[in-house]
Parts: C-alpha cells; structure tokens; sequence
C-alpha cells in the first residue's frame, strides 16, 4: 500500500509546466511530490503502480470525464471505466516473481521500474548498442537481463546475461512472452470504441496529457 496526497492548486505549477512536460519529467515530478512515504522514489515505481497512483490523482483531482480532441472532434469518456490488466502472480517477500523454462531452469524476475524503462528506451534509440548481431533479438535479451535477477539460484549478473544470451530462440520467446503478458498495469483500451471523425479512438495513454486536455 502506498499513500498518495491529493492534489492541491499548487500542483498545477507542475501539471502546466511547459519544460517539464517538454523533458517528459512532469509525471515523474508530480509522483514524487504527491506520494507520501518518501523511503523511495516514483522512479522505483513499476508502470502498473505509476498507472493507478496516476489515474487516481486525475480522478480524484479533476473528476471522471475525460475529453479526447483527435481526428477532427471531440469526445468524452469516463475514466472510471478504464480495467486493470488481469495479473494473478504474487511475487515473494523480496516482490520477485517465478518463471520456469522447459528446460526446467528456475528463474526470478522483477517488474522494470520507471528507471529501467528510461534506461532500456535509451538503449532502444542507440544504433551502438544494435550492432553485431539482429536488432530485435539484441534488445529482447537486453530487456530479459534488467528483469532477470536470478537463474537457478545465481545471481550473478555476468552469468545471468551468459544464460540469457545462450538460450535457444524458442525459449527466449517462451520467457519474454511470459514476462509481457503478466506485466501489472492498467488497460488503457476502453471497454467501447470513441468515434472521432472517421476514425475509431479508444486508447488512452496514462501520461502527462491526461492532466492536461488537447
């Protein structure tokens, strides 16, 4: 459990904030402004959590309607309607989770944390990291390696990015499915599609423009 503070008028010095919007910090700074246990940061946050304490600051601040400007019209929608992915996996004590392989190799692994996202997205736009080998591929055992704290009880991190880079394709696509679709987070996808001019709108991205209408 986390406590959040609700908003206040002085948030709205970083809600409409230009350079933070434009530096892409401005959720990050509202986060760690309004969440009160300060024995970690928003940065330590996975996306699930940052989704909900989001949601529920633009809920509870600003009430429940939403209005989309896209395709040449308007919309409204209610924000309460949003789901939460289904995630039926409790990790233990230390908040890691269990994946086992068909070889039967017991790994742990942990949600990426708003740090490590920024991390692997710098590493995704870097063309040094991509080269020797296929783009896709490299950059799928570079995301498995931040999330993988151990493999059959070694946590050694020269070893754990060994036996990640030695798996079979097979495998490899085996654990990063798994490691995607029981990820905690908020379904962005609205249980009803949003007609906006000719087009069909119905994703809404939990990020700083749901504070801040266009």
């Amino acid at each position: 459990t986390v406590d959040v503070a609700y908003l206040t008028a002085s948030d709205e010095n970083i809600i409409f904030s230009d350079k933070l919007r434009e530096e892409g910090r401005m959720t990050d700074v509202l986060l760690e402004r309004k969440i009160v246990d300060k024995t970690f940061t928003a940065s330590e946050l996975c996306t699930g959590d940052r989704e909900y304490i989001l949601l529920w600051l633009r809920i509870t601040g600003y009430g429940n309607e939403y209005h989309i400007h896209d395709f040449g019209g308007v919309a409204t929608i209610d924000l309460s309607d949003i789901k939460f992915k289904e995630f039926n996996y409790f990790g233990d004590t230390d908040g890691y989770f269990d994946y086992l392989t068909c070889r039967r190799d017991a790994v742990k692994y942990h949600l990426l944390t708003r740090s490590e996202e920024k991390t692997f997205t710098a590493l995704v736009a870097d063309p040094e990291h991509r080269k020797g080998e296929n783009e896709s591929m490299r950059l799928i055992k570079t995301l498995l390696s931040m999330a993988t704290v151990s493999v059959n009880g070694c946590d050694d991190r020269e070893k754990v990015e060994m036996w990640i880079d030695t798996l079979e394709e097979g495998e490899l696509m085996r654990y990063l499915s798994f490691f995607c679709n029981n990820n905690a987070g908020v379904d962005s996808h609205t249980s009803h599609g949003i007609e906006l001019g000719d087009e069909l709108f119905d994703d809404i991205k939990i990020n700083s423009r749901l504070f801040r209408e266009e």
